[in-house]
């Protein structure tokens, strides 16, 4: 009976001293400890103010600031061009290089450098860039923003920390991810920080192959999914990837995001959140500011 006690106990202890030293090498908040129970969107939402951010945003411009929008030029923030920023890039991104890249120009020639337009106005510069590493020195960046992109990151914490990086402290990072119960992840389970640690760290086709042939079981293909190039479950040969088809898919999505895991990234992170909402109960919006100091940070 002894002998059983004593594996069991090392069963138990063995992975969470591993997961610790993951927090080590992914969290730049020292302090950060994983949640020991799930909160409810509504239990997250109440603790942050849902109005008053595109003021917050708009004194960035104000102040001289230097924005980066990941993925865009978009339509989510009405105005965001027209504040009077000292610069504005637009990255046309190439998430991995396997990925197909955002070309969303507004009209603006498709390459880099080009100047992007609103209202026949030119309002910012486009940059081919790859989101998880950018080209850009640390601490140049007053704002990032990506809306609707986040989810299209098979590793989402590597790109955050490459987005923290170019954030001067103080910076605002602001995000825009799709709220899964109104749109084709309706079925599938949110993604938990586990989830995002073992992406992060696991160099493993076969668990990336996992992931997706779990989530291709799950979506709903006739609300808006429009990945045709993405294969269905019984509808190909058993050893084709599903990963290599999701890589070039625009509209698949590696994680599902709820309000309690960006909470908790932001978190990891090292980021204060000052804004949570549920955006015309589609856009799970956040909007966070780079500490100026963390205890213990790495």
């Amino acid at each position: 009976m002894m002998a059983l006690k004593l594996c069991v106990f090392f069963f138990v202890v063995a992975p969470l001293a591993s997961t610790n030293g993951l927090l080590g090498s992914v969290c730049p908040n020292g302090s950060f400890a994983l949640p020991l129970r799930r909160r409810s969107d509504d239990d997250v939402l109440a603790r942050y103010e849902s109005t008053g951010w595109a003021e917050r945003l708009a004194s960035y411009a104000e102040d001289s600031g230097r924005a980066l929008e990941i993925g865009g030029p978009t339509d989510f923030v009405r105005g965001l061009y027209t504040l009077p920023w000292a610069s504005f890039d637009v990255a046309n991104l190439a998430q991995a290089p396997q990925l197909t890249k955002h070309r969303a120009t507004n009209g603006a020639p498709i390459r880099d450098g080009a100047l992007f337009y609103v209202d026949g106005q030119p309002r910012g510069r486009l940059v081919e860039v790859d989101g998880v590493d950018l080209d850009i020195d640390s601490g140049a960046l007053d704002v990032v923003l990506a809306f609707h992109t986040l989810e299209h990151f098979p590793q989402p914490l590597t790109a955050l920390r490459e987005w923290r990086r170019v954030l001067r402290r103080g910076g605002a990072l602001v995000i825009i991810v799709p709220y899964a119960p109104a749109t084709y992840d309706h079925a599938v389970p949110p993604s938990t920080f586990y989830d995002l640690l073992l992406d992060d760290h696991l160099d493993d086709p076969t668990h990336l192959e996992a992931r997706v042939r779990a989530y291709a079981a799950l979506v709903n293909r006739s609300r808006g999914y429009a990945c045709d190039d993405t294969p269905q479950p019984g509808h190909i040969d058993n050893d084709a990837s599903f990963a290599t088809a999701a890589l070039n898919a625009p509209c698949h999505h590696w994680h599902v995001w709820n309000f309690a895991l960006l909470e908790d990234v932001m978190a990891c992170l090292g980021f204060r959140i000052s804004h949570m909402a549920l955006l015309d109960n589609w856009h799970q919006f956040i909007f966070a500011e780079k500490l100026s100091a963390l205890v213990g940070d790495r």
